[in-house]
C-alpha cells in the first residue's frame, strides 16, 4: 500500500485504502464510488486521496505530462485541472443545481493531464432532487476514464436511483488510538499545549464530529483556513465543555427536583449550535455515572437516556424537547 501509505494525510481505514490501493493498480476503477460511513471520521481524506492516485502519474513512469510529485500536491491544493471538487456553499441550503451542471460539462471535456478525470462531492446528501438528477445521466453514461466519488454520512437520504449506480465503500469509525494521533497533529498545528487531548479525545467516541472542526477546515484541501482562528475555537470548545460538565454534575444528587433538570436541558439542549456538543457531553456523563455502580433502578433509567438519546434526530425541531424528556426520566426516576 505504499502510494497511500506516502502520500495521504489518512489516518486508519486500512482496510478500505487497500480495496483503493488494488482499484487504482487494477486500472478498472468503477466510474462512481459512495463513501459513506459516520461524520468526521476521514471519508473525505480518503476520496482525495484516491483521486491523488488515480490523476498522478505512477511512479517512475517516462515521459509523463507532469511530475507525480506535482501532480499529488497540486490535487491536494485543489488546484490539479482535470480534478473537482463540489461540496455545499457556506450560506447555502443545499449543493446547488448550477454546481452540479457544471461539474457534469467539465467532466465532458478532454482532460487536460494524461486520459483521466475525477471528482470529489461532498456531502452528497445535500444535493437537492434536482441536482441529483443533474448528475443522475452523467452517472449512467459516464465519459471514459471519468471517476466520480460521492462522500456522505448519509446514504439513505439520496434518491435510489443516485445509490444504485455506484459502488459502496463503508468506512468505520475511528480507534482512540487514531484520535490521539489526529488531534495531535492538529493541536501541534495550532501552536496549542498537548495537554488538552485530555480533554478533548474522551468526546470523540469514534468521530471527530462533536468538536465542530469542519467550520474551520477547508473542505478541499483539509487544511486549517486559519490556525489561529483554530486555536482559538479549540479553547473556546475546552471552556464550553467544562462548562457543560458542571451543569450536569450539578444533577448528580440521588433525585434532583424536576424543575431543576428542566432549567438544565434548557441550558444545555437549547442552542442549536451547541445542541451536538451537549448531547456528546450528556451522554459521557451518564457513561460515567452508570460506572459509579448507581442502583439498579437509576442505572436502568441511565441506560434508557443512553438508547433514547441515541435515536433522536438532531436535525428535528423536537429534538431538545425529546432529549430533555429523557434526561428528567434518567435523573428523576
Amino acid at each position: 500500500m505504499s502510494s497511500f501509505s506516502q502520500d495521504s494525510p489518512l489516518v486508519g481505514h486500512k482496510s478500505q485504502m487497500q480495496l483503493l490501493e488494488r482499484m487504482s493498480a487494477s486500472n478498472h476503477s468503477p466510474h462512481a464510488l459512495l463513501f459513506s460511513g459516520p461524520e468526521s471520521i476521514g471519508k473525505r481524506l480518503a476520496a482525495i486521496s484516491f483521486c491523488a492516485e488515480l490523476l498522478s502519474p505512477s511512479p517512475g513512469a517516462e515521459a509523463a505530462p507532469i511530475p507525480r510529485s506535482a501532480a499529488m500536491s497540486q490535487v491536494w491544493s485543489n488546484s490539479f485541472p482535470d480534478f473537482h471538487f463540489v461540496a455545499k456553499a457556506a450560506d447555502a441550503r443545499d449543493i446547488s443545481v448550477e454546481s452540479l451542471r457544471s461539474l457534469c460539462d467539465d467532466l465532458m471535456l478532454k482532460p487536460y493531464y494524461g486520459a483521466k478525470r475525477a471528482a470529489v462531492i461532498d456531502d452528497a446528501h445535500r444535493m437537492s432532487l434536482a441536482s441529483a438528477n443533474a448528475l443522475l445521466k452523467t452517472l449512467e453514461e459516464p465519459p471514459p476514464e471519468t471517476h466520480i466519488i460521492l462522500v456522505t454520512h448519509a446514504p439513505h437520504r439520496l434518491p435510489p436511483t443516485v445509490v444504485s449506480r455506484c459502488q459502496q465503500v463503508h468506512f468505520g469509525s475511528l480507534s482512540t488510538e487514531e484520535i490521539n494521533q489526529i488531534l495531535s497533529a492538529l493541536l501541534k498545528q495550532c501552536g496549542l499545549p498537548a495537554a488538552l487531548l485530555r480533554e478533548l479525545t474522551p468526546l470523540c467516541d469514534g468521530s471527530l464530529s462533536a468538536l465542530q472542526l469542519s467550520a474551520h477546515i477547508d473542505r478541499a484541501t483539509s487544511e486549517p483556513e486559519d490556525s489561529d482562528e483554530l486555536a482559538e475555537h479549540i479553547k473556546n470548545l475546552t471552556q464550553q465543555i467544562k462548562s457543560l460538565r458542571k451543569q450536569l454534575r450539578a444533577l448528580n444528587s440521588e433525585k434532583p427536583a424536576a424543575s431543576t433538570v428542566v432549567r438544565t436541558c434548557q441550558s444545555l439542549f437549547g442552542s442549536k449550535e451547541q445542541l451536538p456538543l451537549a448531547r456528546t457531553v450528556a451522554r459521557q456523563e451518564v457513561r460515567n455515572r452508570l460506572l459509579a455502580g448507581p442502583s439498579e433502578a437509576k442505572a436502568n433509567a441511565l441506560i434508557r437516556f443512553l438508547e433514547a438519546e441515541r435515536l433522536i434526530d438532531t436535525r428535528s425541531a423536537q429534538a431538545e424537547l425529546q432529549l430533555s424528556a429523557a434526561m428528567i426520566q434518567a435523573y428523576c426516576s
